[in-house]
Formats: C-alpha cells, sequence, structure tokens
C-alpha cells in the first residue's frame, strides 16, 4: 500500500552546491509531483577525485538553501566508507517502505548510468527522474536502452501508483553550471555572482573556501 506522494533522492558532491542543483530539483519537483526533494552529500566518491573542501564546510554550505520542498539527507556521511548510490537506495527504501522513491539526474548522469555500481538494480529500488532537454543530443548507451526501452513513462501518476521500476524524462533547460567550474573561478579569483545562492557566496568568502 502506497502512503504518499513519491519523495525526490539527488545525490552529488556538492562541492559547492550552485544554481545548477537547485534548478534541477526544482524542475524534478514540479514535474513529478515529488513531497520531498532529499539532497544526499557524498561521504567519498566512487568515481571523482577527493573534495576539495570538507563535508562540515559543504553541509554548512547545503543547509542555508534546504527550504521546503528540500532536504538534507546526511545518510551516505552517516554510513562512511566509499558512496554508491545502489546502497543508498537499499538504505532508504527501508526507511520509506510504502513510499515511492525518485532517483533525480541530469541527462550527463544519466548517459553514464551504466559506470555505476549495480547500476541494473537501481529500478528495483526507485523510479528516475532525468530532467533533459528534448531535442538533447548524446545518444542513450545501448546497455542502459535495453533496461530503460519497456518502462519509460509519459504520464507522472505512474510513479505514484508503483514504488519503483519507472523512468519519467522531464523536458526542461539545465542550467550550464558545474561545481568544478565554480572552483576554477574562484581559484582565478573571477565573479561567481548567479552562479551559487547569496547564502553559499557569503559562506565562500566568510571562511575563503576554494582560494587555493
Amino acid at each position: 500500500m502506497i502512503s504518499g506522494p513519491p519523495i525526490g533522492v539527488l545525490g552529488g558532491s556538492f562541492d559547492p552546491v550552485h544554481c545548477g542543483h537547485l534548478h534541477l530539483a526544482k524542475e524534478a519537483y514540479n514535474a513529478a509531483g515529488l513531497s520531498e526533494v532529499r539532497f544526499v552529500p557524498l561521504n567519498v566518491p566512487a568515481h571523482k577525485q577527493s573534495s576539495a573542501t570538507g563535508i562540515a564546510d559543504k553541509c554548512d554550505m547545503l543547509r542555508t538553501v534546504m527550504v521546503p520542498p528540500f532536504v538534507l539527507d546526511l545518510v551516505e556521511i552517516e554510513r562512511g566508507g566509499v558512496s554508491y548510490t545502489i546502497d543508498t537506495l537499499k538504505q532508504l527504501r527501508s526507511a520509506f517502505p510504502d513510499r515511492p522513491l525518485c532517483l533525480v539526474l541530469g541527462r550527463d548522469a544519466f548517459i553514464h548510468l551504466a559506470s555505476w555500481k549495480d547500476y541494473q538494480q537501481l529500478l528495483d529500488f526507485c523510479h528516475l527522474v532525468v530532467v533533459a532537454r528534448a531535442e538533447a543530443e548524446e545518444k542513450i548507451p545501448d546497455a542502459l536502452a535495453l533496461i530503460i526501452k519497456d518502462v519509460v513513462v509519459d504520464e507522472r501518476d505512474a510513479l505514484h501508483r508503483n514504488l519503483s521500476g519507472k523512468v519519467f524524462f522531464v523536458d526542461a533547460p539545465l542550467v550550464e553550471i558545474s561545481s568544478s567550474n565554480v572552483r576554477q573561478k574562484l581559484l582565478q579569483k573571477q565573479t561567481i555572482d548567479g552562479l551559487v545562492p547569496d547564502s553559499v557566496l557569503d559562506i565562500i568568502n566568510n571562511k575563503g573556501l576554494y582560494r587555493g
């Protein structure tokens, strides 16, 4: 028995959190009819290099933008070790056994999903909500296309009626911002106005983060 609307899950390094993250979360929230979006900062990245700043500073920046429907979830940090999305989804499924879970992804993350640990099992625990321009040129890899070919849905109601197993594409422009680009600009003493929320910029400036 499903007891409420889907819960969105947005993972990442958030190093730092920027306006692109917030835009992605808002688009998914509105299009999929989510009850909330849980921002899940990773502990130790499986693919990327080590973090540019500490976990405490990243969480401080995240907390400044966590206003409903956004929620900070420290499940990966509290679990420790290398962060794998499949492990997080299993943990969240145990915490929310009667609520649909929606993993929120931009197109770049979605295209590279086949490089994730146990990616074939993701749909056993969640839906995928992919925010991307409909005319995006990148081809979906064959291995991924095979998995999703029979589970793509056009109506968000399918996300509400099932606990997991569906893929829902949101046709929306993505804000072309990356955390690495923000860090590079700071290192080069360039302005990042408009790239991060003012509250995040205040922490970066007050603590002198990402200055090298």
